[in-house]
Formats: C-alpha cells, structure tokens, sequence
C-alpha cells in the first residue's frame, strides 16, 4: 500500500529562507539550470531540508508563485482598506475610487513583487499547471465585490453586479 510522504511545516524561517533563495536562483539562473542543491546552500539548509519542506522542485517553484502573489494580494486588501472604507455619502466617492485605482497602479503594478510574478510566470510558466499559473487566484475580488454593493445599497453607486 503506497503511502504519500508529508511534507514538513517547520520552522518559519528556514522555510522563508528557502523560499528567498529559491526566488532570487529562479529569476537569475531560470528554474531549469537552478538545482536543489543551489537553493540548499544559498538558504543555507541541507538538499534533504528543501525536499521536506517542498517535496520537489516544481513545488518550490509554485510556492515561489504563491508568495509573491500572497503579497500581491496583501496590497490590494490593505490599499482597499486605506481608501475604500464604507461611506454614507457621495461626496469624496469618486475621489477615493481614483485614489484606490491610482494607489493599486503605482503600489502593486510598479511592485518588485509584481515585477517578479511577470518574469517567473512568463519564463517558467510550462513547470506551471493551469491552475499554479493564476497566483492571484485568490485576490480580493469578494472584498471589492462587497464594498460596491454597500455603496449601491446606500444609493452612491448605480451597480447592477457588484462582482462584474
């Protein structure tokens, strides 16, 4: 009976520093001519501490993906919040709707992070499945989604769907 091998949580920072490593590797050498071991001695952890944490080098590659979009992600959240908190009032709407625009255009898309995210996925893309290949997957879509449909409830905004 075949058994599947979990994979270690471990410490916070050997797996950051992994993850650090492998990031700075992928973008320079690109995945295919970055080895394990590479990863290993630049995070300063052994092959077999990367193979705990990852399981393989496709999946440190995603997570790789994955942390660069969480942090996308964190942007938005934390940009919708700083601009779009609930109003009662039209007055100020339309500013802060371009301020939210402007700040996510500058912020996230003038990012390293975003900077980063485009390069692995355009130069890595084919170790990616379809679904890896959407790191941002989970954005605040609903978050926004909600914030509209709050100001067309208070009558601020005509919108038929908020999450169109």
């Amino acid at each position: 009976m075949p058994t599947t091998k979990t994979l270690r949580e471990g410490s916070a920072q050997k797996r950051a520093a992994i993850l650090t490593a492998a990031r700075e590797l992928f973008l320079a050498d690109g995945f295919d001519r970055s080895s394990v071991d590479a990863v290993a001695a630049r995070a300063e952890v052994s092959k077999r501490t990367v193979y705990d944490y990852f399981g393989d080098k496709r999946t440190l590659l995603r997570a790789v993906v994955d942390s660069v979009g969480d942090a996308l992600v964190t942007t938005v959240r934390r940009t919708l919040d700083e601009t779009l908190t609930d109003r009662t009032e039209a007055a100020g709407l339309e500013d802060a709707l371009v301020t939210f625009s402007m700040r996510i255009a500058t912020e996230m898309l003038g990012s390293a992070e975003y900077t980063t995210l485009q390069r692995l996925l355009r130069s890595d893309s084919g170790h990616l499945s379809e679904q890896d290949y959407n790191p941002m997957a989970n954005t605040p879509d609903e978050a926004i989604a909600e914030r509209f449909a709050a100001f067309a409830d208070a009558g601020l905004l005509d919108v038929p769907d908020p999450r169109l």
